[in-house]
């Protein structure tokens, strides 16, 4: 009976495997992490039944065309204005902490900050 089993167990994995790297192609049109999650979790389950390494050959592909989209959309010119808005809001923090430091330092007071938003 245990032989049936695991036959059939073995055959029912297969077919997951099977049908999970017929969906990798389109794994980029996942819309959450969670489904990203649970769809490589099965697939790391039923990734011992590949012997002819099919699935680790799918996955570097998948991984080098990931790869080349994320240098496709990296331009210098993003990168500049990235990096002069990390700067700007450095600035602005520091500035507001100096500020806060001249009031406590000159007055001897605290700046009491409102922080209800306003309902509109």
């Amino acid at each position: 009976m245990k032989n049936v089993l695991d036959a059939v167990t073995v055959q029912f994995d297969g077919c997951v495997l099977r049908a999970l790297l017929e969906w990798l192609p389109v794994i980029s049109c996942t819309v959450s992490a969670g489904a990203l999650r649970w769809y490589f979790l099965l697939l790391s389950r039923v990734m011992s039944l590949d012997v002819s390494a099919t699935t680790g050959q799918k996955c570097v592909t998948l991984l080098q065309q990931i790869a080349h989209e994320m240098s496709a959309r990296s331009s210098p010119y993003h990168m500049l204005l990235r990096t002069r808005c990390d700067s700007l809001i450095l600035l602005v923090t520091v500035y507001s902490l100096l500020v806060v430091k001249f009031y406590v330092d000159r007055f001897g007071m605290h700046l009491q900050v409102d922080t209800r938003r306003s309902g509109s």
